[in-house]
């Protein structure tokens, strides 16, 4: 489950009673996750969310400290996605130090930022629980699979050299917003894309 919620309900850089707020809605989330058997909740700080500063990851440390524990009682992975360089994020990882929290990895912005695919799979190689797989152009939007800067050999190699094993979640741009393609077709397209690489 993917909480985009936060991206605007944020669980830093805000006040104390609206993270409060947030941080129950994000146990109840989890909770929800244990009933319904979802093993991964992703939580975005990218974009509006971003933990660009040191201050940021240091009030996301300390907010989300009863909140491990929850996930922890109920079996759910935290897969934190951010658009940290990967030094600073495995740090980041590091300073939880929980089994529960992961990272979720979105080659699509990583190729966005600008970040080397291969030199990043390998420092966050042991925490990755889950992978979205996305096209973009370098410092610009998502694509559709195959059209942007993404170089799918090379991602798809480093995971093999990697020995990933986790869930693969197909992000692609919605071409029926721009092209009025039929979404089902075009996840029939974006399907087959990935599984040329799988096979």
């Amino acid at each position: 489950l993917c909480a985009d919620i936060f991206m605007n309900d944020y669980l830093f850089k805000s006040p104390e009673n609206i993270i409060e707020k947030n941080l129950e809605t994000l146990e109840q989330l989890i909770r929800q996750c244990q009933k319904c058997h979802i093993k991964i909740l992703e939580l975005p700080f990218v974009d509006s969310s971003s933990l660009k500063n040191s201050e940021h990851q240091q009030q996301i440390l300390k907010n989300l400290q009863s909140t491990i524990l929850c996930a922890e009682e109920c079996n759910v992975i935290l897969g934190l996605e951010t658009d940290l360089e990967p030094r600073t994020f495995l740090n980041l990882l590091k300073k939880f130090n929980h089994p529960n929290v992961k990272a979720n990895y979105d080659i699509g912005n990583s190729v966005s930022n600008n970040f080397i695919t291969s030199e990043e799979l390998e420092t966050l190689k042991n925490w990755i629980v889950n992978i979205h797989v996305k096209d973009r152009l370098i410092h610009g939007k998502t694509v559709p699979l195959g059209s942007g800067d993404v170089d799918f050999d090379n991602f798809f190699q480093k995971l093999r050299d990697i020995d990933y094993t986790g869930d693969l979640i197909i992000q692609g741009a919605r071409e029926d917003f721009s092209d009025k393609i039929n979404p089902e077709l075009t996840c029939l397209k974006y399907l087959e894309f990935v599984n040329r690489y799988l096979e």
